[in-house]
């Protein structure tokens, strides 16, 4: 349940957050830039779906191929303006004046993590995207693949480890 008496603190970033906010942009941008750059030279229908194996097994009309940059960039711009009030959150304690600035802190650089993440997501599907409908390859790069379990891996198992470790840290 949430809790209104929770401290409301400013949570300034250190240099770590910063480079993960422009790493974060950096991601966006090159979606934007990498099918713009490329856009004249797409063929009429682009892949839009992928089976698991990495093949694609669906195209839309080329115009389609800005969905995924448009629909990633509106989620970690939500994503960036709600880390500015990270006592909305969930915590596995309660939140105290004492503990708010630690925990706020911890969650805010968790959240800055898996923003960069879907950004991340984002920049590596749009690259496979324009590389297949310019027919320099038929599916995902190998290296692609690897990089999404890794970062899918990384989103599932993250927040479990810290908030196995902040309710280890709080039982002590």
């Amino acid at each position: 349940m949430f809790d209104t008496n929770r401290p409301k603190l400013k949570i300034d970033g250190d240099k770590t957050d910063r480079v993960l906010e422009a790493l974060t942009l950096l991601s966006l941008v090159f979606s934007f830039a990498f099918i713009g750059y490329y856009y004249s030279e797409l063929p009429d229908r682009v892949p839009a779906h992928f089976g698991l194996d990495g093949e694609v097994n669906r195209y839309d009309e080329k115009s389609m191929i800005w969905l995924i940059p448009m629909l990633l960039s509106a989620i970690c711009f939500g994503i960036y303006k709600l880390n500015k009030h990270p006592y909305l959150y969930n915590y596995p304690i309660k939140i105290t004046q004492e503990n708010a600035k630690k925990h706020y802190n911890g969650a805010s650089k968790i959240i800055r993590y898996i923003n960069l993440s879907i950004a991340l997501i984002c920049a590596v599907i749009t690259y496979e995207i324009v590389n297949i409908a310019l027919k320099n390859t038929n599916s995902f790069s190998l290296f692609s693949n690897y990089f999404l379990i890794l970062i899918i891996a990384f989103l599932t198992l993250t927040p479990l480890v810290m908030v196995i470790k902040t309710i280890a840290k709080t039982t002590k």
